[in-house]
């Protein structure tokens, strides 16, 4: 274990100031692409040329429907990394307004997404977040879908298997939007100071 120095001060979550931070941009990117990725699900299930469900090989599929589905699989990934950027982006905010930029540079910034998650709460609200606290569970799937798509890993399987491999699109969206949604409230549930600068509904769409 590294023994990290105490913050010289824990500051307001309703502290004043002014920072430059991303994660409302990247929640409405995470809203913009569920969006469109919705209505080119519906184009490329209607013209797909075997029963859904079923994989096409690039040979198989006519130019068109294989670009068609690639704008597919590229908008899915696309909600994936922008919600959790969104919440990694929140993370880090939070971090900064609370302990200050140099403290929190040198002591915590460099943590993956839980670790961070517990190191901030214990610092600042004396909060020992446990692997089943709702914000955990959620902040450890959303770092889990995340890691899956910055660090790919090849599979090898049996080719009469490939049918089925691969994302459930668009539902695995839906969970990735659902995911930061839920860590975004419960965030506000631990730390009710932080409600005003968490992203809203309002902030979906530009």
């Amino acid at each position: 274990m590294v023994n990290r120095p105490p913050p010289q001060q824990v500051r307001s979550a309703s502290t004043a100031g002014a920072w430059f931070v991303d994660d409302k941009r990247f929640y409405q990117y995470s809203y913009a692409s569920l969006k469109e990725l919705e209505h080119v699900v519906q184009e490329v299930r209607s013209q797909w040329t075997k029963p859904l469900g079923a994989s096409i090989k690039q040979a198989e599929a006519p130019p068109f429907l294989w670009e068609l589905a690639r704008k597919r699989d590229r908008l899915s990934d696309s909600v994936k990394v922008f919600s959790a950027m969104s919440v990694e982006a929140f993370l880090n905010f939070y971090g900064v307004v609370r302990l200050e930029q140099n403290y929190f540079d040198n002591h915590v910034e460099k943590l993956g997404p839980v670790p961070k998650l517990k190191r901030l709460f214990a610092l600042c609200e004396g909060k020992a977040l446990t692997d089943s606290e709702p914000i955990v569970i959620v902040l450890s799937r959303i770092a889990a879908r995340r890691n899956r798509l910055v660090h790919p890993r090849t599979v090898e399987v049996a080719s009469s298997a490939v049918s089925g491999i691969g994302d459930r699109i668009p539902e695995i969206a839906r969970e990735a939007i659902a995911d930061m949604d839920a860590f975004f409230v419960e965030f506000g549930r631990l730390d009710p100071d932080v409600q005003h600068h968490l992203p809203s509904p309002t902030d979906r769409s530009a």
